[in-house]
């Protein structure tokens, strides 16, 4: 009988002042109110090019979905491991990169390799040693 007076009151207790508790205010919280600081949300992708579209500046993939990424001005576009722009990337080339969402959902390129990169060569330290004969 004790133990349930107990949990009644700690129930009473807690349900007072948990909706009183700062955290609870946290925006976004209450149905209505975006939130403010939502982080960004990032993706990967991979696949041969489609369509490049020069005056919208888009590169479009194939596939059932032809997903559709925006170049933008702070896009880093490389092809094969060296500095390009949007005019260096052809349908048909493979190209792999990273996107963020941007504005009314669409996603824009936040890099976007083109073709194999370039193969980097061993640092010096790492050459097999010769065993000593005797």
């Amino acid at each position: 009988m004790k133990k349930l007076l107990i949990a009644l009151v700690l129930t009473v207790v807690i349900g007072g002042v948990i909706p009183n508790c700062p955290a609870a205010d946290k925006p976004g919280d209450k149905p209505g109110e975006a939130k403010k600081d939502a982080k960004p949300k990032f993706r990967p992708f991979n696949g041969k090019v489609k369509a490049v579209d020069k005056t919208a500046k888009t590169i479009t993939l194939e596939g059932e979905k032809a997903q559709t990424f925006h170049v933008t001005a702070e896009t880093k576009i490389n092809k094969e491991g060296k500095p390009a722009t949007l005019n260096d990337v052809a349908a048909g080339e493979q190209v792999g990169g990273r996107a963020r969402e941007g504005a009314e959902g669409k996603w824009d390129a936040v890099t976007v390799n083109v073709g194999k990169p370039a193969v980097k060569p061993p640092p010096k330290g790492d050459k097999p040693k010769k065993e000593d004969k005797k």
